[in-house]
């Protein structure tokens, strides 16, 4: 999984984005944070990312490691993402 498939992935998830040196992303339901995580723009978008931070994403979301591998694969979305936070039926 590369730097532009995570964006990708989180971006899906409609958070609201802050730039700074990195990407804070921060997915909001019902006015509340519901999870963050943090998107490096140090590293080339066509890198590869190591199994340390494709770890430390779903974990930053608070979800299971599968469920955000299914994000980025296109086959889940913002809807699933909200269920496995809790925030079921929420848009």
């Amino acid at each position: 999984m590369t730097f532009r498939d995570v964006e990708r992935a989180v971006r899906k998830l409609e958070p609201e984005v802050r730039d700074t040196g990195d990407r804070i992303c921060k997915v909001y339901c019902c006015g509340t944070v519901v999870g963050w995580t943090k998107v490096s723009r140090k590293q080339g978008r066509n890198s590869e990312v190591g199994p340390r931070l494709l770890a430390l994403i779903p974990k930053q979301l608070e979800i299971e490691r599968r469920l955000f591998e299914d994000i980025a694969g296109c086959t889940k979305g913002r809807r699933e993402y909200l269920d496995a936070r809790g925030h079921v039926g929420h848009p």
